[in-house]
């Protein structure tokens, strides 16, 4: 059976040599999907995205794209394949004390969207238990955030326990994850390994770590404009004007959910 491919080709941004072509959606790839429980949103990006290439010059296997190109080509489909492309939030203004409903255009995303020719992956020297490594700094890719995910539900159940050690826990718990994520010991493939060296690094260190990772994660910076919190992905709005408070304006951090991006029958 024929497929009726998307006109408009995604470009990476995480590399801008790196082109995928995609299929229009079909209500058999809606089905396919509903199948999987909702709360595993990044395994449902991956089967989704992989579903849909017809054609691309990067990874086949969309889990090995950069957390940011996933993000990026969730929104490219949406976008080319929604006639109404809007989200609805509403927000307390600190401007004027009022709340605000805004719909946000997500065609309007695009012009925050950093690209990069390549990403350069960072090599740094860090101590743990007083031992030197050589490792290598990567931006999350989709495998990792499909790790991260298996601890949302965790911080969530702290959250709403309201108990301040149960939450920092689970918080600490994301950070080290996401450490051994996006680190590359030559010694140590295996995630786990990683999670449990880190376990052992003094306060001291791991702080030091900590200023390596998020230096590196500005560097590495590419894609929709959105910042990273506690094991999710927050998408940056557009500067939306306050009606009351002339040139004043405000610039929302939107839960980036890929369930949120991929169609409804």
């Amino acid at each position: 059976m024929s497929r009726i491919k998307l006109s408009s080709a995604f470009g990476h941004p995480s590399n801008q040599s790196h082109v995928t072509h995609f299929y229009e959606p079909t209500v058999a790839d809606l089905i396919n999907i509903t199948e999987m429980p909702v709360h595993i949103e990044e395994e449902l990006a991956t089967s989704y995205l992989n579903g849909l290439i017809a054609k691309t010059s990067a990874d086949e296997d969309s889990a090995n794209w950069t957390a940011a190109d996933r993000k990026a080509a969730l929104w490219h489909l949406f976008i080319e394949t929604s006639e109404d492309p809007l989200i609805s939030y509403n927000y307390h203004c600190h401007h004027c004390g009022k709340p605000h409903y805004v719909d946000v255009d997500l065609r309007d995303l695009d012009k925050d969207i950093t690209k990069q020719d390549e990403i350069d992956i960072h090599q740094h020297q860090i101590v743990i238990a007083g031992r030197k490594y050589e490792v290598e700094f990567h931006p999350l890719n989709g495998g990792d955030m499909e790790r991260l995910e298996q601890l949302w539900p965790m911080l969530e159940v702290a959250k709403e326990s309201g108990e301040a050690v149960r939450i920092s826990r689970e918080q600490m718990e994301l950070q080290l994850a996401y450490s051994a994520c996006v680190m590359r010991f030559p010694s140590k493939a295996d995630f786990k390994e990683r999670l449990e060296l880190l376990r052992t690094a003094s306060i001291k260190e791991y702080a030091a770590i900590a200023h390596i990772q998020s230096e590196v994660f500005e560097e590495q910076r590419h894609g929709l404009h959105s910042e990273y919190k506690e094991g999710r992905f927050y998408l940056v709005s557009p500067a939306l004007p306050c009606d009351e408070k002339e040139g004043k304006s405000t610039r929302l951090l939107m839960p980036f959910r890929p369930n949120d991006f991929i169609p409804a029958i």
